[in-house]
């Protein structure tokens, strides 16, 4: 029996050659360099071998000139699929035409979904984002996902957080709201304004109500900014809080990070699952299964294709050469994180960083310093008009003082 490793790409050919000079045949594959395998003698005249697929044609000329006689018996790769629906034109036209339908169909936008609480009307939403060019019928690879939640978030100060995804051929956008900015309260009906949150005052208006605090004040949320009374002392009256309140607000993130970061490191072996999605059905075209406890797991979408490629990982420890590098990464990873959180009327003031060292690692702090209006409503009852009065009364006692300061 002679062998020949075969280091030939492509599909393989198996053919069975029948003459009466079946050594020199051979021979004259081999002086030709003619790689092949699998070489098996059937009877005395004839004997079969497997070749690459593309020198079936070397083997064939070979044959003819020793006088033999060449047989494909058995055929793998393209070659097979090629010979299985040779003559069969229109299904293979239909198979890419049916390919080409389903990429079609996956990349473009056939809905847009907006989930909301009580108060902001999806169709509100839909408006908007067609106003910035971002519609039913577009092409899925043009939207920017990160675009479309930052115009929503700053379209309406009640809204509080976005989340947009693209699931098949819908781009679903779900809101949070600020409950506290949409409850009602009728126009002529008694209200206070108080803080939303934590501040420190920067400036102060109002159209109606009586002012109680003043710039540099720190205030706490709930705190009353805006009383639900007005007039001169003894002849006080309720009213309907107007006015606008801007104060500095603090968004704060920490992180501790070890001077040894324990990391995940890929080993080099992966499994990866191509499929394409019909009727809401995963279709596989390739589907290694995920037998690794630790890794990666990276999604590419191409069309109507999506690749998920597994890579396998391993635990590592190394220690943070370039410290101050890799802190100024966090301090802006966190800022980035903070910045999706701040409102429409939101003005950055000034960014704080800061980190402190302990045995082991490091603790880092931002703090992102913005400026907002923290006013918001809250109807009056009879529980707050003791708290209203001790208010306006110091208040008013310390107008007093200083007018004496300032006079005397």
């Amino acid at each position: 029996m002679l062998k020949i490793k075969n280091n030939a790409n492509g599909g393989k050919i198996k053919v069975k050659v029948y003459g009466y000079n079946l050594e020199g045949f051979i021979n004259s594959l081999i002086e030709d360099g003619i790689k092949f395998i699998k070489v098996r003698k059937r009877e005395f005249n004839c004997v079969t071998l497997t070749v690459d697929e593309r020198v079936v044609s070397q083997v064939k000329n070979r044959a003819i000139s020793y006088n033999c006689k060449v047989e494909i018996i058995w055929r793998s790769g393209i070659g097979k699929i090629l010979e299985n629906y040779k003559g069969r034109i229109s299904f293979v036209i239909g198979f890419i035409f049916f390919l080409c339908t389903i990429w079609v169909l996956n990349s473009i936008v056939w809905e847009i979904n907006v989930v909301s609480e009580k108060y902001i009307s999806p169709f509100e939403i839909k408006e908007i984002l067609n106003d910035n060019n971002v519609y039913k019928g577009m092409k899925k690879g043009s939207i920017d996902l990160n675009h479309v939640e930052k115009i929503v978030r700053e379209s309406n100060e009640g809204i509080e957080w976005v989340d947009a995804q693209l699931m098949g051929g819908k781009l679903i956008v779900r809101l949070k709201e600020r409950e506290e900015l949409f409850r009602p309260l009728e126009e002529r009906e008694p209200c206070s304004i108080v803080a939303s949150k934590d501040g420190v005052i920067s400036r102060i208006y109002s159209a109606e109500g009586e002012i109680v605090v003043e710039p540099g004040d720190i205030v706490k949320k709930g705190d009353i900014l805006i009383a639900a009374i007005q007039g001169k002392e003894g002849k006080e009256y309720l009213v309907h809080s107007q006015g606008r309140v801007v104060a500095k607000t603090f968004y704060e993130r920490s992180e501790i990070v070890k001077k040894e970061q324990e990391i995940l490191m890929r080993t080099g072996k992966k499994a990866v699952q191509l499929y394409f999605t019909l009727f809401n059905k995963k279709i596989y075209l390739i589907n290694n299964l995920n037998k690794f406890n630790n890794y990666d797991k990276i999604i590419d979408i191409n069309g109507p294709f999506s690749k998920i490629t597994y890579y396998e990982t391993k635990k590592k420890t190394e220690k943070i050469e370039d410290i101050d590098k890799y802190i100024e990464n966090i301090y802006s990873s966190m800022e980035k994180d903070i910045d999706k959180y701040l409102y429409k009327n939101c003005k950055k003031v000034d960014v704080l960083k800061e980190y402190e060292e302990f045995d082991d690692g490091y603790k880092v702090w931002v703090v992102v310093i913005v400026e907002e209006d923290i006013a918001t409503k809250k109807a009056f009852d009879e529980s707050q008009l003791n708290e209203i009065m001790t208010i306006l009364k110091e208040k008013r006692r310390i107008e007093y003082e200083r007018w004496l300061k300032q006079n005397l």
